[in-house]
């Protein structure tokens, strides 16, 4: 007696049992077996992504449409859990698996194992031959729109970056908070309180706040408080002598870059809005970006509490905010975005890509080659920016959709290189170094040939040979890296400080900063090359001009023994408040101090 019962799990990816039942004859037993009606696919499900590289991105595959069976199936399901020992999973497909180390990008999953995804044509990918891209390279190189100069210095160039205007913008938003501060909290604030004693600050005292804190970079020691210590060790003359301590920390506590009392609700950076358009604007202004451009991720480091707050890996400051760069090979910073979330709950899908897309908005139409990781590239931003007459050149994951599996599924040996093409020009390469390199490139002069680098392997006189697009991602690729790096020396930041007076210290003493510095040298009709502290310091001077915050005749011990006459002006000076000073007119009887 046989008898079909019900199909316990139904799904186009699931397999499909069918449970018969037959009788033993020598037991008299009723004995159920499991028989397999279908062949199953092995459904490879993606590890839980890494938050630090934020793949909100729908050029990987995700399990969104992975089944799952009702309440009822699973209670069926469960009562034959015995049969998965008759399921074999399909081997790896990729023959080149053990050849390559799993990174945190990888995602052991490919569009055709997921349902509901309908993978394209690899038959379209071809060997590659001459481009079918019309359009020419970007000629032109990086420039810069200045105005003409007379013994220009870095002041000169440094105040196109942060201008007078923001300047001015920093000191009337940080007096209309500290008197705002004064009158909410005038009742509980303690008689000896800095507060009580501020009073409203200037242009020039704000240039000298800001160069002393540039002179803090230079000169790093454990705690504020000691570039004003008594201590031969740690005490800074130079600090000291331009500015009180007690009114640096009060300019500290005030500074702000906005009015915060006008708060927004649906712009996170609503406290440094004002500044970071100024700001992204002049660095927009000045540079006109060469052939090549580098777009990357860089870190603010930042470990409180903070909503868009990220966490990458592999980055020095592994936990921070996060800022998108758009850089030339040389360095310089042309194009900023913060990176501020998710925009809603729902998932984002295209994120990399619209970063690109965003940062490309007023360099595209022109043959511009971009140069990005793996985190960015895809088929999907290649053939858009081509649509747009920008060129791609970049490292690629292997799990990316829609790539040509003649090609990731390809076992290579070492010095070996394989590529296709598209019939848009996209082409995608693999290169068998140490270890696999994929790449993808729509760049014209890009094959699957290898070029003489002209160096030789150490102890050998054999040559060492690249792809192109391997060593023109090499060379392009550290201008950003070079950026970070340079922003990291001399830096300005510390603990305690919150987490938007980083982004505003970053923005105005790292990375303008660094495209001042980068300008000046490239101005420079003699060829030589100002390092970046001997561009600092004679920055700090110029800002500071010689004029002390404190009168330099006034000694910090009180003056004794000394009389005055009646109705004489004196500066009366205590041992251990020698910057509180006041002028007082004497209107009774000579008398000792």
């Amino acid at each position: 007696m046989n008898n079909k019962l019900p199909t316990v799990l139904k799904s186009p990816d699931i397999v499909e049992y069918d449970i018969i039942e037959h009788i033993d004859c020598e037991n008299n037993n009723i004995i159920q077996t499991n028989k397999i009606c279908h062949s199953v696919q092995n459904i490879r499900k993606s590890p839980e992504l890494d938050e630090s590289n934020n793949m909100e991105d729908d050029n990987f595959s995700g399990t969104d449409n992975d089944y799952s069976p009702s309440e009822e199936e699973c209670s069926d399901s469960e009562e034959y859990a015995s049969m998965e020992n008759c399921v074999h999973s399909d081997q790896d497909l990729s023959p080149d698996s053990e050849y390559e180390e799993a990174t945190e990008d990888d995602i052991l999953v490919t569009d055709e194992t997921l349902p509901g995804t309908q993978a394209k044509d690899h038959d379209e990918w071809e060997n590659i031959s001459e481009s079918p891209i019309t359009f020419n390279e970007f000629a032109g190189e990086c420039t810069f729109n200045l105005p003409p100069f007379v013994g220009v210095t870095p002041e000169d160039i440094y105040k196109m970056f942060v201008t007078d205007e923001m300047i001015d913008i920093m000191v009337s938003e940080t007096n209309a908070y500290a008197q705002k501060y004064i009158q909410i909290n005038q009742q509980n604030m303690k008689r000896n309180s800095r507060m009580t004693k501020w009073s409203d600050t200037s242009s020039q005292e704000m240039r000298t706040f800001l160069a002393v804190l540039m002179a803090m970079g230079l000169c790093r020691v454990p705690n504020l408080n000691l570039y004003w210590s008594r201590n031969k060790l740690y005490r800074n003359e130079f600090i000291s002598s331009v500015m009180t301590r007690d009114r640096f920390l009060l300019l500290l506590k005030c500074w702000h870059v906005s009015d915060v009392s006008n708060e927004d609700q649906t712009d996170k950076l609503y406290k440094i809005r004002n500044m970071f358009t100024k700001i992204t604007e002049n660095f927009r202004r000045i540079a006109n970006p060469g052939k090549y451009v580098v777009i990357d991720e860089t870190m603010i480091p930042w470990r409180g509490r903070l909503g868009f707050r990220q966490y990458i890996k592999n980055k020095s400051h592994r936990y921070g905010v996060k800022l998108y760069k758009l850089c030339t090979p040389e360095g310089y910073t042309s194009e900023l975005e913060v990176y501020t979330g998710k925009k809603n709950q729902k998932k984002e899908l295209e994120h990399s890509k619209k970063v690109v897309l965003r940062l490309m908005t007023n360099l595209t139409e022109m043959g511009r080659i971009v140069i990005v990781d793996n985190y960015y590239t895809s088929l999907g931003l290649a053939e858009d920016l081509l649509s747009q007459k920008t060129f791609l050149c970049g490292t690629l994951n292997k799990i990316r959709k829609y790539l040509p599996k003649q090609v990731t599924s390809y076992k290579l040996q070492k010095g070996e290189i394989i590529g296709k093409m598209n019939k848009k020009g996209v082409k995608v390469m693999k290169w068998m170094d140490k270890r696999n390199v994929l790449m993808l490139t729509t760049c014209k002069d890009h094959d699957d040939n290898l070029i003489d680098t002209g160096k030789k392997k150490r102890g050998t006189d054999e040559c060492i040979k690249k792809p192109g697009c391997v060593l023109l991602y090499n060379k392009t690729k550290k201008g950003i890296d070079f950026s970070d790096q340079m922003s990291s020396y001399y830096t300005t930041l510390k603990r305690g400080i919150k987490w938007w007076r980083k982004v505003v210290m970053e923005l105005i003493f790292g990375t303008a900063l660094i495209n001042a510095w980068i300008v000046f040298n490239s101005i420079q009709t003699d060829g030589k090359k100002l390092p970046k502290r001997l561009f600092v310091e004679k920055l700090i001077e110029s800002l500071i001009k010689k004029k002390s915050m404190r009168p330099q005749h006034l000694k910090a011990h009180a003056i004794a023994s000394k009389r005055v006459k009646k109705g004489e002006d004196v500066l009366v000076v205590t041992k251990n408040y020698a910057h509180f000073y006041h002028l007082v007119k004497l209107i009774k009887n000579p008398k000792r101090f």
